[in-house]
């Protein structure tokens, strides 16, 4: 049987991953007034915040980089619209000089994909982890309450690799 002190740090990090206290509670087959105190007197709701807090500044600060990438781009665009305007009758060589190189629209368009792909499988990871843990829960307690720590080292070991 897990100590006191380890079914706190299981609930926090399910709170931490937004899970009800309710919830928490019936998994870890804890009273709700216990995840509460527990909640309470460990300031999980501000660290909650905080860490809500910079994971929106981090994906602000890619979107910016994202944004301040596409404004080159269209610079880049714009210039060579203006090149060809300037060029009366461009053979096709001096058309191919004009083109954005595929590998600067390649590296956005990679950069973009793997943001794109790591919150998704961020996201699934942690939805289907959820709901396996209720299906074990419905079908044995003991069982979803032992799955609950190899869940959460499984899902820790995947957010520190990304």
């Amino acid at each position: 049987m897990a100590t006191p002190e380890i079914d706190k740090q299981e609930a926090r990090h399910l709170f931490m991953l937004g899970w009800e206290q309710k919830r928490i509670a019936t998994v870890m087959n804890r009273t709700e007034q216990t995840i509460n105190k527990w909640c309470k007197d460990g300031q999980w709701h501000a660290q909650r915040d905080i860490h809500r807090s910079k994971l929106q500044a981090s994906k602000e600060l890619i979107s910016d980089l994202l944004h301040h990438q596409l404004s080159i781009i269209k610079l880049i665009v714009s210039k060579k619209k203006q090149e060809l305007a300037e060029n009366i009758d461009p053979t096709s060589q001096e058309l191919e000089k004009l083109l954005i190189q595929s590998k600067e629209a390649d590296l956005v368009s990679k950069f973009f994909a793997q943001i794109r792909d790591q919150e998704t499988q961020w996201d699934k990871l942690v939805s289907i982890a959820s709901e396996l843990i209720d299906f074990v829960q419905s079908k044995n307690l003991e069982l979803a309450k032992k799955l609950i720590p190899l869940i959460d080292e499984f899902i820790q070991t995947k957010r520190a690799t990304q």
